[in-house]
């Protein structure tokens, strides 16, 4: 995991790669997230956790997050960072008191209001066909004051994103959501495999049995009659187990009542929904009360891990064969805790509880029974299939035009069987038959039909190739009841499961499409292939097979093949186009194309890197240049590949220079092999001349000096005798220098004369030659034994041979 420390201007400051202990907590109530992490004091660039200042990082998917520092505990060893996402525009900004305006007014007059001067901005808005007249009394946060507006919005779910740039912040977006998450139908949490423990707990604590319902406050023009609500005692209802009589402001629950109560007593409570409509104040009223009188069941689940797909919001079932009695759950993941420096931390908070057992027909509660038999450890998987009739004739994993439906649970495989035999026993039909139209029974109480609505679509949100006419190939079906007749073209009012099965284990292998032999293959399919080689071997002859008759055919088109092999491929062009999931993103995908042509080789890679797509290349062009670098994918020109690079690299295979270009750099910037040489060695493997030699004929004593060659330049520092000369030691030659420390021009150096006691300075001259001249030496002059010093640096050498 690697963190970027940000100043508030956004400017980078410090990389820190070394954390630990760290924790990134989603809740889905507020849409807030926290972040806390330790590092190491010394040595991990941790000068910049200040508090105020930024840190950002990329999570398991790819998506980038940014959190304002807001305290620190400091040892003198390590330093806790405690980080939340919104920053001190949401956290610290008051609001004052808020007085009504007047009417009625829609979710973003209250979110600009209350976001004014944060720089947040509302994104996706389920919210847009509502309107409230509200008003708060009091001071709080721009952050409470937002939670309390989604909250009188029929609690709308507020999502929190902030879009990145190259590390740059380009926008903070707020989505408010109906519901957010998805039913992951796909996902199963059984006991023994990824549940480690479930413990149930129940609660009366909010149990009635009888609610009144109080909906907007109805205008007087009398202002001293007292305040009077919108209420439904017009409406008369009874199901049989709810009942509300007319004139009666309470709708009641007979069946509840009379398993926790007195007789002819109820347990009564008050439900406020601020809406004119005393039917749509009953339709509230009433969902409340078949919430509140059941008794509150709520489960501690612990997990062993977390699957990386799942978010705030998803829907999973859990199941637990050994609980008495077994369970099957529905529950939505409220809160998220991972750790990116050690996943086995992961942990989940579920809610929303649903016993999934009270919601199976009749029909299929043997299914539910045999769900209890699965072994500890053993995921269960559904089989759905389709078939006109009760044998499995036709039988289909598409309900399109199919009478009876057959479910069968598994324990050994996802996919599900295509053996109708597999099935048997199991079929219900689903489809009736058309019969007489009937005759109009008596007028019956003002009661409500009940619609079923079916849906099919190619994701689990029901968001992708949505239809509510045909099923088709789409691998998702999504179903929901109410009251209405028309269905709705709103995914989200559906509840998905996967409809269609993965793709199958690779069958047998077919029969050779290419068959390679002297004489004619004997029972050909049509369509074979029959390559005829000579008496070398080499092919000399292709036929194909028509039905009939072989028939001379060329194989210079295109060739499919999923394996080739050979010694020798002789060809114009290859081309290649792979996918693959993202090992450092999870969810995302990595694709990338390579192409070798007439001008050269190419390699283009589009990924995401800190939340960004961008395009990596390589070039080898056919004179054998070599470029490197890479591009923000939506500036990204396949036709002038580098115009919008942001940083590249450029090797001559000549001259063996390379440019680097971009990255904050301005023009070009070279750096070729003279550049980078090095070479160093002890000048006693010198050649001497006029009598002299080194000072020592061990290479390794130190008193023979050193010649460094650092890029283009050339430090000379070493000694040397006159052993047996010839010359005073003045104006001669004394030794020459190999070619890769040769300077370009003649060079000057300082020489040294130490003779006896006296010691006499003068100039010296490297030439481009190499060879190193005495000039005059003040008041010395060379004896044999005498030793000399020469001290000298030059640049702009390019020799290295």
């Amino acid at each position: 995991m690697r963190l970027y420390v940000q100043d508030r201007a956004g400017n980078t400051l410090d990389v820190i790669d070394k954390i630990y202990d760290d924790k990134h907590s989603m809740i889905l109530a507020s849409g807030v997230s926290t972040y806390d992490f330790t590092t190491l004091v010394i040595g991990n660039n941790a000068a910049n956790l200040k508090e105020g200042n930024i840190v950002i990082l990329t999570d398991r998917t790819g998506q980038g997050w940014a959190f304002t520092i807001m305290t620190l505990d400091r040892t003198n060893l390590e330093i806790t960072c405690h980080c939340e996402d919104l920053g001190l525009e949401l956290l610290n900004k008051n609001r004052d008191a808020w007085a009504s305006p007047g009417t009625a007014q829609p979710f973003t007059y209250y979110f600009d209001k209350a976001l004014s001067g944060t720089g947040w901005e509302i994104g996706i808005n389920e919210a847009a066909d509502l309107t409230r007249t509200l008003s708060w009394e009091g001071r709080t946060t721009a952050l409470a004051r937002l939670l309390s507006i989604a909250t009188q919005f029929d609690n709308m779910e507020l999502e929190f994103r902030v879009d990145f740039r190259n590390l740059t912040i380009t926008k903070k977006i707020i989505n408010v959501y109906k519901h957010r998450g998805m039913d992951r139908g796909d996902v199963q949490l059984v006991y023994g495999d990824r549940v480690s423990d479930i413990k149930q707990t129940s609660d009366l604590t909010n149990f009635h049995t009888a609610l009144q319902g109080i909906g907007s406050q109805i205008e007087s023009d009398d202002a001293a009659a007292p305040a009077t609500y919108v209420d439904f005692s017009s409406i008369e209802y009874d199901d049989g187990e709810y009942f509300s009589p007319k004139g009666d402001p309470m709708v009641y629950a007979r069946t509840a009542n009379q398993r926790f109560n007195i007789a002819n007593t109820y347990l009564e409570d008050f439900y406020e929904y601020d809406t004119s409509s005393p039917q749509e104040l009953f339709n509230r009223t009433l969902t409340q009360l078949k919430k509140q009188s059941e008794v509150a069941l709520n489960y501690d689940i612990s997990l062993t891990e977390i699957d990386p797909a799942l978010d705030l919001g998803d829907t999973v079932t859990i199941l637990d064969q050994d609980f008495n009695p077994p369970l099957y759950l529905s529950a939505r993941m409220l809160e998220i805790d991972r750790s990116y420096s050690d996943p086995s931390q992961d942990m989940a908070t579920f809610g929303n509880f649903l016993i999934l057992h009270d919601n199976i027909s009749d029909q299929l509660r043997d299914l539910q029974d045999k769900v209890g038999k699965v072994q500890s450890g053993k995921t269960p998987f559904a089989w759905v299939r389709y078939a006109d009739d009760d044998k499995g004739t036709n039988m289909s994993a598409l309900a399109t035009g199919k009478a009876y439906m057959a479910i069968v649970w598994n324990y050994d495989s996802a996919v599900p069987s295509d053996d109708p035999n597999d099935y048997a026993g199991h079929w219900v039909k689903v489809k009736g038959d058309p019969g007489d139209t009937g005759q109009p029974g008596p007028t019956g109480l003002d009661g409500k039909t009940s619609y079923l609505h079916i849906a099919w679509a190619d994701s689990a949100d029901g968001k992708t190739n949505f239809s509510t006419n045909e099923g088709g190939e789409r691998a998702y079906i999504g179903t929901y009841s109410d009251f209405t007749e028309a269905d709705s073209t709103s995914p989200t009012d559906y509840t998905w499961q996967l409809n269609k099965g993965a793709k199958g284990a690779v069958g047998i292998q077919g029969p050779a499409t290419f068959i390679a032999s002297a004489t004619a293959p004997e029972n050909p399919i049509k369509g074979f292939i029959w390559m005829q080689p000579d008496a070398s071997g080499h092919l000399a002859a292709a036929h194909q097979w028509d039905g009939s008759q072989w028939v001379e055919t060329s194989i210079a088109g295109d060739l499919i093949v999923d394996v080739l092999t050979g010694k020798i491929i002789n060809g114009g062009e290859f081309h290649t186009n792979n996918e693959w999931d993202d090992p450092n993103a999870p969810g995302q995908k990595v694709t990338n194309t390579q192409d070798i042509t007439k001008a050269g080789y190419t390699s283009e890679t589009r990924r995401s890197q800190f939340g960004t797509d961008i395009v990596v290349r390589s070039d080898i062009d056919n004179y054998g240049a070599i470029s490197v670098g890479y591009t923000n994918a939506d500036e990204f020109d396949k036709n002038n590949p580098w115009a919008n690079t942001v940083g590249r690299i450029m090797i001559d295979p000549i001259t063996l220079e390379i440019n680097f270009q971009g990255l904050g750099l301005t023009g070009d910037y070279f750096l070729s092999i003279q550049d980078a040489y090095q070479n160093d060695m002890a000048p006693s493997s010198f050649t001497y001349f006029n009598g002299y030699g080194p000072s020592s004929d061990t290479a390794s004593d130190p008193n023979n000096g050193h010649l460094f060659r650092f890029g283009r330049t050339v430090v000379l520092n070493t000694y040397f005798k006159r052993k047996n000369g010839t010359n005073n030691g003045a104006y001669t030659d004394f030794f020459q220098l190999p070619a890769w420390a040769r300077p370009a021009q003649t060079a000057f150096v300082y020489l040294v004369l130490a003779q006896g006691f006296a010691t006499y300075a003068g100039q010296g001259y490297v030439y481009n030659t190499g060879k190193v001249h005495s000039g005059a030496i003040g008041g010395g002059v060379g004896k044999d034994g005498g030793e000399y010093q020469v001290f000298g640096v030059w640049q702009g050498v390019d020799i290295t041979s």
